[in-house]
């Protein structure tokens, strides 16, 4: 299993916004931003499509050149969003504290053909601890909840991912061959993993919160 472990380290200036590309290759950019109170963008367009996970509340004004179409967006605490391609617009942050975020940007507007996710699923093994966000033809979003001392059934996670860590993390791997592996990430962490993975989970740590972004 190859992961990638990727942190931002970020010093910001009064309405700014600092951004960092986190990973990039052929199939996804994984960028980590980080904005301050009133922080607006000039006119710019996303030609390709992506997923946002809001690590903290805020919201934003959202102006479209073409007609001057305005909308007011709102996000909560760890919320998932799709955020197709669109066209020319800017921005204007509407927060009361900096607010970071991670955009996973996909970089084919077709499904890679990544494997189905098979028998062991953690969504069919483990509905109790993971949930889908949501799913369209190039992604699958899940939530992964997980109480202080629980622990995870054997479950595969066959397609390539990057995992957005809400909360602290403090696991027990423990694999198909029996080996174990401690795993320690802090909240903002992002993982990507392009490897399957068969494996138990147990949590050593507090109540646990992330978000995977499965490629389809």
């Amino acid at each position: 299993m190859r992961m990638l472990v990727l942190l931002l380290l970020s010093a910001l200036v009064a309405g700014a916004a600092e951004s960092e590309t986190l990973l990039k290759h052929d199939r996804v950019e994984i960028v980590r931003v980080v904005a301050e109170p009133a922080h607006a963008t000039g006119y710019h367009e996303h030609k390709i499509n992506r997923v946002m996970i809001y690590l903290d509340q805020g919201g934003q004004l959202v102006e479209y050149k073409d007609g001057g179409r305005v909308v007011d967006e709102k996000w909560a605490a760890g919320q998932a969003l799709w955020s197709p391609a669109e066209g020319l617009h800017k921005v204007n942050y509407q927060t009361q504290a900096p607010v970071s975020l991670v955009k996973v940007e996909l970089q084919r507007i077709a499904p890679l053909g990544s494997p189905a996710p098979g028998p062991l699923d953690p969504l069919e093994v483990d509905p109790r601890h993971y949930s889908v966000d949501f799913e369209n033809e190039q992604v699958r979003v899940i939530r992964v909840t997980i109480g202080a001392g629980q622990a995870a059934p054997l479950h595969q996670h066959a397609r390539p991912r990057a995992v957005v860590y809400l909360t602290d993390a403090d696991f027990e791997q423990t694999l198909e061959d029996g080996s174990q592996v401690a795993s320690k990430q802090r909240r903002g962490d992002v993982v990507w993993s392009d490897q399957p993975v068969r494996h138990r989970e147990l949590n050593r740590g507090g109540d646990f919160e992330a978000v995977v972004v499965e490629l389809k």
